[in-house]
């Protein structure tokens, strides 16, 4: 068999293409709360599938105002013209009061990872940036304006 090389370019716009493509469907989100332990741990970054269809019993995620929340789906009520949820946290003792409808649905949580959201918070704390970004790249910059300098004064 013979094989033709393809051009790197070509497998980099696909990727990209791939990747783009994937945001469309799923969501990586942060949790910042404890209402779904033990089965959900604080600082867990879970993948939410936008296309998944769920059932009673599968966690989901849903918009109320202008924060999402991830609990699990309880309990539906379909009536003539919309379906009605009922949700609650695995760790809390009541369930949610709000009134939910499947429009408010984001999408079911398919895939967790367990406690990586401290490291993504700590890479995005303003100190670590600070010690491990900013002044390392204002370092080099200093150093190339002055290389720059000094070619203009020989």
């Amino acid at each position: 068999m013979q094989y033709k090389k393809v051009p790197q370019y070509i497998l980099a716009f696909l990727a990209g293409i791939g990747a783009f493509a994937l945001t469309l469907r799923f969501e990586l989100l942060l949790v910042q709360t404890s209402s779904m332990e033990p089965t959900i741990p604080k600082a867990t970054i879970i993948l939410v599938d936008k296309t998944a269809p769920y059932k009673k019993g599968d966690v989901i995620t849903f918009k109320i105002k202008d924060s999402l929340v991830t609990h699990r789906l309880i309990q539906t009520k379909t009536t003539e013209n919309n379906r009605f949820l009922t949700t609650k946290g695995d760790a809390n003792n009541y369930i949610d009061k709000i009134p939910l409808t499947s429009k408010d649905v984001l999408g079911r949580v398919i895939f967790t990872f367990p406690y990586l959201g401290y490291a993504v918070m700590c890479l995005i704390h303003p100190l670590f940036l600070l010690l491990f970004f900013y002044i390392p790249v204002g370092h080099y910059f200093g150093k190339m304006s002055k290389k720059f300098v000094n070619q203009i004064r020989n």
